[in-house]
């Protein structure tokens, strides 16, 4: 069982605003509400990745009640301690101004309520696992994380630690399976500005010196570097995307890093599967679900191998889908561009070099994702644009004709033979 402790849990408050003015009254034009805290996030994806989840933490007033009840809702394990002093804090956040946050306090913690929660953790055993994620309310000193850990010594329990400054450097005594500090968290313990992943290398390795046991740096839109506790480093860099929301992103690639872990057992695909777990959710309004992955498959008429692989969605398929077809391989593209949904699609020779059923598929596949969306083909093949809404035929560099298949048929030009030099094509036969 993996088990998540946020301390100080939240209502997020997501909002846009299309133009704030300073000191007048401003209405949103989008507003969304979740329940916030990093441990909360990772259970949720995990939930989502289909691995059973008990969340922890201190929840107060009628706004811990909504969270213990939106936490529900996603189908997690919840076992809250109810503090009686305060209530659980709303977090702004405002989407379009820099992504400005406004955060709320949170209740006042007793030490009754901490021994409650230590009395909860004291249950764990061998092959649990326990995150520790976010950061604590100031009534509440910051080796917190050091104790919990140091009960826990001896138990074979992995320990995952995402936090910052002192909470993160009093745990390295105890040798925490992971931390993921990101790379201005880990510049900010030892003094310095970091960049580059080759920058931030040497001061990840600083940090397995002093305990840790793999250390996962996430660097937003650069990417991320995990050094395992062989001393092998993995590098990926970020897929490009629309950030939508990066909220929870870190979380996610803590979530899909486990997940990756307790599935398989090697740090190569749980480093893989963080990266793309943590890009699903920043490319997401809200955090990514298996289900919306899923239905992004069936649009995209890859279901129906995906089932068919060893492991269905969990199968790994090898560096660059090496053991897929070149048909297979352009229809998960297409599932993951619809996953994405973006505005604008842009798909070059999408049905170049497959056979007619594939190419029929993926026609199928891309009929279900132009709805609502501009889509921009470069093709060679009739069958992938003769629906389109206008047709340019570049002749030389330069657009020579343009309009529907309809209309271009009608035209003298290269289009009209093209369709002519295809059809008498057709009616080859080798004698």
């Amino acid at each position: 069982m993996v088990y998540t402790v946020t301390f100080n849990p939240s209502l997020d408050y997501i909002v846009e605003v299309k133009s704030f003015e300073l000191g007048m009254t401003n209405r949103t034009s989008y507003e969304h509400m979740l329940p916030g805290g990093k441990g909360i996030n990772v259970s949720i994806v995990l939930n989502n990745l289909e691995f059973d989840t008990t969340a922890f933490g201190f929840v107060a007033g009628f706004t811990g009640k909504q969270i213990c009840d939106m936490v529900s809702e996603y189908g997690i394990n919840t076992d809250f301690i109810q503090v009686d002093n305060g209530f659980s804090r709303i977090n702004m956040k405002i989407k379009n101004i820099d992504g400005t946050e406004i955060n709320g306090m949170g209740p006042q913690i007793s030490e009754d309520n901490l021994h409650s929660l230590v009395s909860k953790i004291d249950r764990l055993s061998s092959g649990d696992v326990l995150v520790l994620a976010g950061s604590i309310p100031s009534c509440i000193s910051d080796d917190i994380y050091r104790r919990i850990m140091g009960r826990l010594q001896g138990r074979d329990v992995k320990i995952i630690v995402d936090a910052t400054s002192r909470l993160l450097l009093n745990v390295l005594e105890y040798h925490p399976f992971l931390i993921k500090p990101n790379q201005h968290e880990l510049g900010d313990i030892f003094g310095v500005k970091l960049e580059s992943k080759e920058e931030v290398i040497p001061y990840a390795r600083k940090l397995q010196d002093m305990g840790a046991v793999n250390v996962l740096i996430s660097m937003g839109g650069k990417g991320a570097v995990l050094i395992d506790e062989h001393g092998n480093v993995y590098e990926a860099d970020a897929p490009k995307g629309e950030l939508k929301n990066s909220v929870g992103a870190g979380d996610s690639m803590v979530a899909g890093f486990m997940a990756g872990y307790l599935q398989t057992g090697n740090y190569e695909d749980a480093f893989r599967m963080g990266v793309a777990t943590g890009s699903a959710s920043a490319f997401s309004e809200n955090l990514a679900t298996k289900e919306e992955i899923i239905e992004a498959a069936k649009k995209a008429r890859c279901h129906d191998f995906i089932m068919a692989l060893p492991d269905g969605y969990d199968t790994v398929i090898g560096e660059g889908g090496s053991s897929l077809s070149g048909g297979e391989k352009q229809r998960i593209s297409i599932a993951r561009a619809m996953l994405k949904d973006a505005p604008i699609v842009i798909l070059d020779e999408a049905t170049a070099s497959i056979d007619p059923e594939n190419e029929h598929l993926i026609q199928e596949a891309i009929s279900a994702l132009t709805h609502g969306k501009t889509i921009i083909t470069i093709a060679h093949r009739l069958a992938t644009i003769e629906n389109a809404d206008q047709i340019l035929v570049i002749d030389g560099g330069t657009v020579a004709q343009r309009g529907t298949h309809k209309e271009l048929l009608q035209q003298e030009g290269t289009y009209k033979k093209f369709i002519q030099i295809r059809e008498q094509a057709e009616g080859w036969r080798i004698q």
